[in-house]
């Protein structure tokens, strides 16, 4: 269920949405969207989302910095698919452009897989996000990885904050609930959540899509998510990313 058309409905505790943060953290601030992140009431989240920069496995860039000095000396040249405008995949690399003072230039592709095979055919210079199946077979190479410690699969990999620059991607997988929804309800969804990822077989299949489990109960989570809406709004300002809308007066 769309996040825009849950907060229509009943807050009797049967009217979940499973969603991750950045439709409630990020995405409010670079498209207009028929909510806001009051309109829910947080349960728990279960995981995290485990992203890296990628380039291929021949490349000649090894670190960040390599990265950032190729780029200038060559402004524009670094092309790269950083996923949706405003992703934390993109403002990783939105980030590691400012503090270096370069440019890069990001490349559309309607998804990963698309963007994937750009990479591996030279046609773009980098990937922000998940090419873990490529860095495993070896066709492609993890940079840094964007998480707040090294992953348990790459850990000779190291993190963009170990890199020098303090960047995290904050994006998470949570359970949210329409505004109302009784505290007695919330509480008891919370636990009930809590003990299903415990079982082994929900871990399997988080270890297989490479999301990291992680847990905050609800009190927890809204503070996380206030924080987030506020520190990435910050950010996409300071990055001057103009609000969809705001791009379709500017071609008027």
């Amino acid at each position: 269920m769309a996040l825009g058309i849950i907060t229509k409905e009943p807050a009797d505790g049967y009217h979940l949405e499973v969603c991750h943060s950045g439709l409630l953290t990020i995405v409010p601030h670079v498209r207009p969207v028929l909510y806001k992140l009051d309109d829910f009431v947080p349960i728990m989240n279960y995981g995290s989302t485990q992203s890296a920069l990628a380039v291929k496995a021949d490349a000649p860039w090894k670190t960040l910095k390599d990265i950032a000095d190729y780029a200038r000396k060559n402004p524009g040249k670094f092309t790269y698919f950083g996923g949706a405008v405003g992703s934390p995949t993109h403002l990783a690399m939105e980030y590691l452009a400012k503090t270096e003072g370069v440019q890069f230039t990001m490349i559309p592709f309607p998804g990963g897989a698309p963007a994937v095979a750009a990479l591996l055919g030279g046609h773009i210079n980098g990937l922000s996000g998940n090419a873990f199946a490529q860095a495993r077979d070896g066709s492609a190479r993890l940079v840094a990885v964007q998480t707040e410690s090294r992953m348990k699969n790459f850990p000779h990999v190291p993190t963009f904050k170990e890199s020098g620059y303090d960047f995290v991607n904050d994006d998470i997988f949570m359970v949210v609930a329409p505004k109302g929804t009784p505290p007695a309800l919330i509480g008891r969804l919370e636990e009930a959540f809590r003990k299903a990822t415990e079982d082994p077989a929900f871990l399997q299949t988080m270890a297989r899509m490479e999301i990291l489990p992680s847990y905050k109960g609800s009190d927890d989570l809204k503070k996380f998510l206030s924080d987030a809406y506020a520190r990435n709004g910050k950010m996409i300002q300071e990055f001057k990313i103009p609000k969809e809308a705001e791009k379709k007066e500017e071609k008027k």
